[in-house]
């Protein structure tokens, strides 16, 4: 290598262009040398002490050369030097050049005129001045507002040295800077294996560690619970990362004695809170309770600190502080979280590394270890690789099937491995209620797979194959959303496959589950070493991007080694819960492993509604002749048979459909990402190379950032789409996809389904009630006129039609807006008929008064009590319809006649709280600037909508003489109401009465309400010209304007006195809490 060329790649240490191709040449060459070396066929046997010394020898020169490449800084002269521990890469022009991606670096500067910077532009020129640099690359620059600092942020190589060396001039940033030097990288080690006889105190035993390797801060572990006695480990700090890395790779050396080190694990500690004690949360409104003695004060403030007897922990009131670890909670707390992280570790199974360094130990006849099964475990079912819990879930290991219990079990599909079936065994008189393949072994005894399933589960045969280097089957399930492959497989000791076979199988597949025993041991799934099998399954697991989800707990009891693999694809990985080897069934020389797959995998059937047919079915509906209904049975028998008519048409129109589930997908540049890390995984593995540690390091941020920038991508499609709808709109939500799933009603309650409906039912029943005594009073005797009492038109009927919202939920009669949307015209003379009738004479038919009520948990509320729940009325969308109808008549009619306030916003058309707020701050505006006082109440009637008087509504109605018609049709709206409450499984209570209030869902209910609290606005406009007021359905605003504060309290004191009187008059009460 030339001279330009040593210095060009000394300054400059970043990737070059085309770093993938240049990482991905290098590894292969890597692995290949490696691969070729264990593979070698040895032509005489050797001894153990002979592959013994060969190992030393290997050692001791990859050492040698490790030494030599540090010292010469890895400028290797020619490509044919290059060794397995060699970091270098080969790029296409056959030159050596070393490879470092460089992580960002954080420059941290004080200065006393930093904050006269916090413009960015004023911020760069000043940089640019005086860094002294042409060259420079900086990412980032800012000034912290909290600390005052400059933070300078750069990956540039060339940049980050000329900082490190920089000195910034005294004028510049007007005052000068200095710069912070970063504090050392602090790691815990564990040193294993020293005396309790060796004092640690000694001061040339720490000055021998702090020399030779940079250790300090030595202490001994002791045992707590034995007297605190000692135990051969010491904990130490150690700075210097590249002694750690020797050190963890070669132990240290104390005396003659060599000894382990490892990086020192700490025990998870869970989030306590520093107010109330408990876990899972940091900090809290509650009281503060002392951590030491539980009384109501912090922990400076204890005076019992030194009071051993008054010790009490405030969680398990055991005799401890609640910070202890003895603590029954705190242990509850801890073990969630190692379950947590190990589950966690399961996802990274396949970039997994043993915790000790692999030994450069050559591996020949490694088969040997892997002995075969003794005859004495000879019997029909050996092992059960899996079980199938709720849907479909997976289990292996065991000696005698009983289908019994499997069906009790809730098992559908087993997978069995070496099965010793011949022709002479009858297997399915003993399978009631299932079906089995197997794959006997051909010549040989022994041996054997199979596959056992149920009966009502679609499946179909692809493969049954035995051969002398494997035995398998194959199955793929059709019951599922999207097709599963199956594959039960098993490979002898002496077997030398190359695994093409699960390619070739899976390739057509995006969900795939293979259960074996492939005789293969590897450190990535918790094996002590890898054989050839296991390297070669390695790779082909990679090449696939298979996960595997065994959890390092050995399943072949022998050797204690990791035989029985659970393999899943990408797509059905985040769909695996709850992986277990189950160590309690020891029925032959393997334990059973089992797994699960939540029920999103199977399908939902739910019931699709075809359009077009129920357009033509609804065209093909016939009715008798249209007739005059002259009474209420009338009405009710025409109007049954026509929800029936409608009822029928749409469960002839309505089919069983099955949910489209979604699809994980990874993109194909971050999976290529990860087949690199792999590959660097595996060759650190027999390094131990810190260089090649970084470039993982590296490489696994790059690949999170990635990840990171596509979740991002795919939220601001979210984001996008979210723009273009309202809050209001359902759309919105349904773009946020929240769950919706409701629970089950007081949950915790020990009560069955029926008992729970009744129990709120009769709740709910005592809040549809008003005290006041109903007065019967023969309302609306008056005059009928002609204008708001007529006939209700096609053109009036259509109208309204086109208004209704087609997602709105349908009552009892089971026809819902959408329905009603597509009703032809036939079928729209024949609802007219029907609401002409109901309008003339004053009677609305049952169903249309029957409510649906479904209840939905408050916020923060506790499920066991009734009032924590909020009703949501459903009613008939057929009477809504008629509903709607008069309400526009009403509102025209009152609107005519100037009745409801001015004051009053509510459900207005072109008013809303705005118009209220608005009149509030300019008038308060308006007054301040005259040098006058304010002084605002807000009140709000408690249940207003729910406990309005029915007659209340009805003299109002009669006083303000409302269109005869209209109101006898109201009259009959409001009498004899009923609900029923409906829940989660459509159970539906006993039908109750609703005495009182507003119809909840109707379209009528707003107006009626602003009706009845109309005169409350006549009374205050009479109080006071200095009075003003604001209504919004129930909810009241007065405020008073004034110089003197005693004019706007007395003011406002009969304004309230007035409010008051109004609501008891009407049967309402104010809500005191708000």
């Amino acid at each position: 290598m030339s001279k330009t060329n040593k210095n060009k790649n000394k300054n400059s240490k970043r990737l070059p262009q085309d770093t993938q191709q240049s990482i991905n040449n290098y590894v292969d060459e890597k692995i290949d040398r490696y691969t070729q070396s264990d593979n070698k066929p040895t032509k005489n046997p050797t001894t153990a002490k002979i592959k013994q010394k060969f190992a030393n020898e290997v050692a001791t020169y990859q050492e040698k050369r490790k030494l030599e490449i540090i010292q010469e800084k890895r400028n290797i002269p020619n490509s044919s030097e290059l060794d397995i521990s060699d970091c270098s890469i080969m790029d296409e022009s056959n030159s050596i050049q070393d490879f470092e991606i460089v992580e960002e670096k954080v420059f941290r500067y004080v200065g006393k005129s930093l904050q006269q910077f916090l413009n960015p532009i004023r911020l760069k020129d000043e940089i640019d001045t005086y860094i002294s640099s042409k060259n420079h690359v900086i990412k980032k620059a800012f000034i912290n507002n909290k600390n005052k600092q400059l933070y300078i942020i750069t990956d540039d190589l060339p940049t980050i040295n000329h900082l490190n060396k920089h000195n910034w001039p005294e004028y510049s940033f007007n005052d000068g800077i200095t710069k912070i030097d970063s504090k050392p990288k602090v790691t815990f080690i564990a040193i294993r294996g020293v005396h309790q006889s060796i004092n640690i105190d000694n001061d040339d035993f720490r000055n021998y560690l702090n020399y030779n390797y940079e250790i300090t801060d030595v202490k001994r572990i002791t045992k707590k619970s034995e007297n605190s006695k000692p135990l051969p480990i010491l904990k130490a700090k150690i700075t210097n990362q590249q002694k750690l890395n020797a050190i963890l790779r070669d132990g240290i050396k104390i005396g003659y004695t060599n000894h382990r080190i490892e990086i020192w694990k700490f025990q998870p500690r869970p989030l306590q809170c520093k107010r109330c004690n408990k876990y899972g949360h940091a900090i809290c409104n509650e009281e503060i309770v002392c951590p030491l003695c539980s009384e109501g004060h912090s922990l400076q403030d204890c005076q019992n600190k030194r009071d051993q007897t008054k010790l009490r922990c405030s969680n398990c009131q055991e005799a401890h502080p609640a910070f202890s670890k003895k603590c029954k909670l705190m242990i509850d707390a801890t073990n969630e979280i190692a379950k947590k992280k190990n589950s966690n570790q399961t996802s990274n199974q396949n970039s997994k590394k043993p915790t000790q360094p692999l030994k450069s130990t050559p591996v020949a006849n490694a088969n040997s270890e892997n002995q075969t099964k003794s005859n004495d475990a000879k019997n029909e079912f050996k092992e059960i690789i899996a079980k199938i819990i709720t849907n479909l879930s997976i289990i292996t290991s065991m000696q005698i099937l009983d289908t019994s219990s499997l069906k009790k079990k809730g098992i559908d599909v087993l997978s069995l491995n070496e099965t010793f079936f011949n022709s002479k065994n009858n297997h399915h008189s003993i399978l009631n209620g299932f079906e089995i393949i197997y794959c006997n072994r051909k010549a040989k005894t022994g041996g054997g797979v199979a596959i056992i399933i149920r009966k009502n589960l679609i499946f179909k045969t692809i493969i049954s194959e035995s051969n002398e280097q494997y035995e398998l089957i194959a199955i793929e399930i059709q019951s599922l959303k999207e097709k599963t492959l199956i594959i039960s497989a098993y490979t002898p000791p002496s077997s030398k496959t190359n695994f093409d076979f699960l390619e070739k199988l899976s390739k057509d597949y995006i969900n795939v589950i293979i259960l074996a025993d492939f005789n293969a041991t590897h450190p990535s799934w918790g094996c002590n070493y890898p054989n050839t099998k296991g390297r070669k399954l390695r790779e082909k697991l990679d090449e696939n991007n298979f996960i595997i989800l065994n959890d390092n707990h050995p399943t072949f009891i022998k050797s204690k080694n990791v035989l029985d693999l659970a393999i899943v694809s990408p797509s059905l990985f985040s769909q695996t819960k709850n992986f277990e080897v189950l160590t309690d069934f020891k029925i032959s020389d393997h334990w059973p492993i089992c797994f699960e797959l939540n029920n999103c995998v199977t399908q939902k059937e739910f019931l699709k509604l075809d359009i077009n047919k129920l357009i033509e079915n609804l065209e093909t509906l016939s009715f008798s002749e249209p007739t005059e209904l002259a009474d209420s049975h009338a009405i009710e028998k025409r109007l049954m048979e026509f929800n029936t008519k409608i009822n029928n048409a749409l469960k002839v129109s309505t089919a069983i459909s099955k949910s489209k589930g979604k699809k994980l997908r990874i993109p194909k540049f971050i999976l290529n990402d990860i087949k690199l890390k792999k590959k660097l995984s595996r060759i650190y593995t027999k390094t131990h190379d810190p260089f090649l540690k970084n470039q993982l390091n590296n490489l696994n941020n790059s690949i999170r950032a990635k990840i990171k920038k596509i979740n991002t991508e795919r939220w601001n499609m979210v984001y996008e789409n979210l723009v273009e709808t309202k809050p209001s709109e359902k759309a919105f939500w349904k773009s946020l996809n929240i769950d919706k799933n409701q629970k089950p009603l007081m949950e915790g309650v020990n009560l069955n389904d029926e008992e729970k409906l009744e129990f709120l039912a009769t709740h709910f029943e005592s809040a549809f009630s008003n005290k006041e005594n109903p007065k019967h009073t023969n309302f609306f005797k008056y005059y009928r006129t002609q204008k708001f009492n007529r006939q209700i038109t096609l053109n009036e009927l259509e109208i309204n039609l086109n208004k209704l919202k087609p997602k709105d939920s349908s009552g009892f009669d089971l026809i819902s807006n959408k329905i009603i949307k597509l009703f032809p015209l036939k079928i729209k003379k024949e609802l007219l008929n029907i609401f002409n009738a109901s309008f003339k004479i004053g009677y609305v038919p049952n169903i249309w008064k029957n409510a649906k009520i479904i209840l939905i948990l408050k916020k923060n509320s506790d499920p066991k009590f009734p009032s924590s729940y909020r009703p949501i009325s459903l009613l008939s969308c057929v009477g809504k319809l008629l509903e709607r109808i008069i309400n526009t008549r009403l509102t025209e009619w009152a609107e005519s006649k100037k009745i409801l306030v001015d004051e009053q916003n509510g459900f207005r058309k072109g008013r809303s709280t705005q118009n209220a707020i608005f009149k509030l701050i300019e008038n308060i505006s308006r007054k301040f600037k005259k040098r006058q006082k304010t002084g605002l109440v807000l009140y709000d009637f408690a249940k207003a909508f729910d406990t309005v008087s029915h007659s209340g509504i009805l003299r109002v109605l009669n006083k303000l003489r409302c269109p005869v018609t209209i109101g006898n049709w109201i009259k009959s709206y409001l009498e004899n109401r009923k609900f029923q409450i409906t829940n989660e499984s459509k159970k539906n209570s006993s039908i109750k009465d609703i005495k009182s209030g507003v119809p909840q869902g109707g379209c009528l209910s707003a107006l009626l309400f602003a009706l009845f609290i109309n005169d409350l606005g006549k009374k205050l406009r009479k109080l006071s010209p200095k009075l003003n007021f604001e209504l919004f359905a129930d909810d009241v605003s007065v405020w008073c304007s004034h110089s003197r504060i005693n004019s706007i309290n007395k003011i406002l004191q009969k304004a309230t006195t007035i409010i008051n009187n109004f609501a008891k008059s009407r049967g309402l009460s104010l809500n005191v809490d708000k």
